[in-house]
C-alpha cells in the first residue's frame, strides 16, 4: 500500500494480517551493516527554496532491526536527512505554476478534473456576486420610480394597495437576482464536456 497523506508519503500493509512487508537495508561498501522490517514507513520532504536544501525525515514504524545475528524489536526508528536539491526540483516552483497544472489538467486525473472545476466555480462565484451588486444598486433607483409612479396613482390614500403594487417588483428583482447566481454556480463535478453558464 502506498498512501499520500497531507505531507506524508507512507508506504506498508494495508492491513494487519500482512506482517512487516518493509525492508530497509543500510550499505557501505557493499557490505550490509543492518536491515530494518517495518510494519509501515512514513517520508516527509520539506524544502527549503532559499538554501536549496530538502530536509527528508524517514520513519519506520514496528520495526526489527537485523545487526548481524541479533535482532531487536523497536516500536520507532527515525532518521533525518539534509540533502542538497538538484536544479530540476530548484526550478519546479517556476515551471508548476498554476497555469501549467489548468493547462494539463488531463495529465493528473481526478486532481486535473477537481481543479479545473474548482477554477470554473470560483471564476463562476466571483462573476455573479459583482453581477447580483451592480443589479443590486441599479434595481433600487427601478424601485424607486416604480414608487413614484404608484404613489402618483393612488393619491387617494389607498396605502395598502399602493404597497401591494410595490412588493411585486421587488420578490421579481431579487428572485431574477438569485437565480442568476444559482445559474453561474451549478458547476458538476466533472467540467470535461460542460459548457460554462456564463
Amino acid at each position: 500500500m502506498t498512501l499520500l497523506k497531507d505531507n506524508n508519503l507512507i508506504v506498508g500493509a494495508a492491513t494487519q494480517e500482512i506482517t512487516r512487508p518493509v525492508r530497509v537495508t543500510q550499505e557501505k561498501d557493499g557490505q550490509v551493516l543492518r536491515t530494518w522490517d517495518a510494519q509501515q514507513i512514513e517520508i516527509t520532504a520539506t524544502p527549503d527554496d532559499q538554501l536549496g536544501v530538502l530536509y527528508t525525515a524517514i520513519e519506520l514504524n514496528d520495526t526489527i532491526l537485523h545487526t548481524g545475528d541479533s535482532s531487536l524489536p523497536k516500536i520507532k526508528d527515525r532518521w533525518e536527512i539534509d540533502a542538497p536539491m538538484s536544479d530540476a526540483v530548484k526550478d519546479l516552483p517556476k515551471i508548476r505554476t498554476a497555469k501549467y497544472y489548468l493547462t494539463n489538467a488531463r495529465l493528473f486525473g481526478a486532481q486535473g478534473k477537481a481543479l479545473a472545476r474548482e477554477r470554473m466555480f470560483i471564476r463562476n462565484t466571483v462573476r455573479s456576486e459583482l453581477h447580483a451588486r451592480a443589479s443590486f444598486a441599479l434595481s433600487c433607483l427601478i424601485l424607486v420610480m416604480v414608487g413614484c409612479a404608484l404613489g402618483m396613482m393612488f393619491r387617494s390614500g389607498n396605502f395598502l394597495s399602493a404597497f401591494a403594487l410595490s412588493v411585486v417588483p421587488a420578490l421579481i428583482c431579487i428572485a431574477l437576482i438569485i437565480t442568476g447566481q444559482h445559474t453561474c454556480e451549478n458547476v458538476p463535478r466533472d467540467v470535461t464536456n460542460f459548457a460554462d453558464p456564463l
